[in-house]
């Protein structure tokens, strides 16, 4: 139980709750240890006084039983009310947690787990632990507490029936314990699979317009159902050994107490123990047996929930690969960036290396990137956007180390309008302010009339109020690439980054969105990435990449001065043909 023992560390404050649950089920247990001996004294007074029996001889011993049965009733109520509330705190904690958490990692770690691996792994642990901690009466402390006291009663009346108790308990841990050891590389492979066939039904509805148009579905149905039979085959091998488990341990109980019987009933004979005793005494077996077998299922249950609680204890310790460098300060405006001789290369090998990259934005001056793809545009703006640390060479802000400075606050003075561009399933409003939190609603409408994007949204059924969809489906792309630019205007960053921003639309949305990337760009530094070349022939400067490194560079009249040029070729070629890929 080390990782649920750890997980506490992350919500503070629970273990004072935690204190007061074992309170109650302490009292609950205690009072499940004296209730035989009330049973014990009514069954001798009845057979000591037969036909000479009164309710009067009796009464005080319902009345105690009453008195205790009360505060078994309020003590089982105050248990209930407090680990409900405990789930809940402990379920909203470890939400807010692990999201914060989330978005303190960088980039690198996204590239490597699936979304759905994420969401699955981290969604079910907090429903685990939760709920874990609604079993703690009835599964853990309850009957520890119970096998502790009727133990040391059982002890006290006979050396046989403790150690027969005894027994009940080690057996159960035993045979538990090593069916957990066994099933160890089985219950991996079952989370494995589990995590594999969420990830498969997250991406599957993200991506279910481009699976459609593709006519996936088959082949996402064989995916699921693949992965699914795994799951399915993992999980029934693991359950059925630990039901396997269970048969032995409740057959050894069902004999423990057989034997428990007997054992109590010929000291009975034997004039050593009265009726009551015999009463007592086999009550106190049943509720050891029911104890233990509480015990034993507690005991898969919270190895599960380890199991669970282990995969988001990773999750909270991952620390970033790229964090802010020691001694870091914000950045309070960008007025330059370099790269110089700046080399980089994914970790898991792909597409997008550079080599040697040089180059400076400053002087509200524009560069423009184009290439084929993979040749490393996006991965330059990715380490513009300090999502990772070049191999080799420097990024310089304001003519200082790039690591001088933040993360966070170089981004927030970095805009990007991109070809897809990322809404959430919230109104016009909300997916504005995501770029101003504060911004008012003349703010709102200032930067949608600068962007061109008023005139759609007061058509809008509810206008600013209106739901986009999830990613904008409600949307046209020129109304979305609008949106992108009217929150970049919110932002207003000291460099805007266009990646593809105009490639995907039609000539009347795409004279709108250049009306409002021009004025976007005005008097900021600005870097665009462009297939189509006729959007970047007034640049200052174009970088033309080719395998990672810069082939060629210059103003738009320089490269086509040269005879032999890439950039000239790939122009000519586009302008004979009216093709904007290169």
């Amino acid at each position: 139980m080390k990782n649920i023992f750890k997980l506490f560390a992350y919500i503070k404050g629970f273990y004072l709750k935690i204190a007061g649950l074992a309170g109650f089920s302490l009292i609950i247990a205690a009072i499940n240890a004296y209730r035989p001996q009330i049973y014990k004294q009514i069954v001798d007074t009845v057979s000591a006084l037969g036909s000479d029996l009164s309710w009067a001889d009796v009464i005080p011993y319902l009345w105690t039983l009453l008195a205790v049965s009360v505060v078994w009733s309020v003590a089982s109520y105050g248990f209930n009310i407090m680990a409900l509330r405990t789930q809940i705190a402990a379920r909203a904690a470890l939400r807010t947690r692990t999201f914060n958490q989330l978005t303190t990692l960088s980039a690198e770690y996204f590239d490597v787990n699936r979304p759905g691996a994420i969401l699955q792994k981290t969604n079910e642990a907090v429903g685990s632990f939760a709920g874990w901690i609604g079993t703690l009466n009835y599964g853990l402390l309850g009957p520890i507490f119970s096998i502790v006291l009727i133990t040391g009663i059982l002890f006290t009346n006979s050396i046989w029936l403790g150690l027969l108790s005894l027994s009940i308990v080690i057996f159960s841990g035993f045979t538990y314990g090593r069916m957990k050891r066994k099933l160890k590389t089985d219950n991996r492979l079952w989370r494995k699979h589990n995590e594999t066939s969420m990830s498969i039904i997250t991406e599957t509805i993200q991506n279910m317009t481009t699976i459609a148009t593709l006519s996936g579905y088959a082949n996402a149905r064989n995916k699921l159902k693949d992965s699914q039979g795994k799951w399915r085959q993992a999980g029934i091998r693991v359950r059925t050994r630990w039901n396997t488990a269970g048969m032995k341990v409740t057959l050894f109980n069902e004999l423990a107490f057989l034997l428990a019987v007997i054992i109590v009933l010929q000291q009975t004979i034997e004039g050593n123990f009265s009726v009551g005793e015999f009463v007592a005494l086999t009550a106190y077996f049943g509720t050891i047996r029911e104890a233990a077998s509480n015990l034993a299922q507690f005991i898969p249950d919270t190895d599960r929930v380890e199991r669970d609680v282990e995969r988001l204890i990773e999750v909270l310790e991952t620390t970033p690969s790229f964090p802010d460098a020691p001694g870091a300060t914000p950045l309070k405006e960008l007025k330059s960036l370099e790269f110089a001789n700046v080399s980089f290369s994914y970790p898991d090998g792909k597409k997008g290396t550079i080599e040697n990259i040089s180059f400076r934005l400053d002087g509200r001056r524009s560069i423009a990137l184009v290439g084929p793809s993979g040749v490393g545009k996006s991965t330059i703006t990715k380490l513009m956007l300090r999502f990772y640390a070049p191999t080799s060479g420097e990024i310089l802000i304001n003519d200082q180390p790039a690591d001088t400075f933040t993360h966070e606050s170089v981004r927030q003075h970095i805009g990007m309008v991109m070809q897809d561009v990322a809404l959430f399933n919230t109104t016009v409003k909300e997916n504005l302010k995501l770029a101003q939190e504060k911004a008012t609603r003349a703010d709102l409408e200032t930067a949608a009339q600068q962007a061109y994007a008023d005139e759609f949204i007061e058509n809008l059924p509810k206008k600013y109020n209106t739901i986009v969809g999830e990613r904008g489906v409600k949307l046209s792309g020129g109304q979305k690439q609008r949106l992108a630019i009217a929150r970049a205007i919110l932002k207003d960053p000291n460099l805007i980054i266009l990646d593809e921003a105009t490639s995907a639309l039609d000539s009347e949305s795409e004279r709108l969105v250049q009306s409002g990337l021009k004025r976007l760009m005005k008097d900021r530094l600005s870097l665009t990435i462009a297939h189509r070349l006729s959007t970047v022939r007034h640049a200052d400067e174009i970088l033309v990449l080719k395998k990672g490194t810069i082939a060629e560079r210059g103003t738009h009249a320089e490269l086509m001065q040269k005879s032999n040029g890439l950039y000239k070729k790939l122009f000519e070629l586009q302008s004979a043909t009216g093709k904007v890929k290169l």
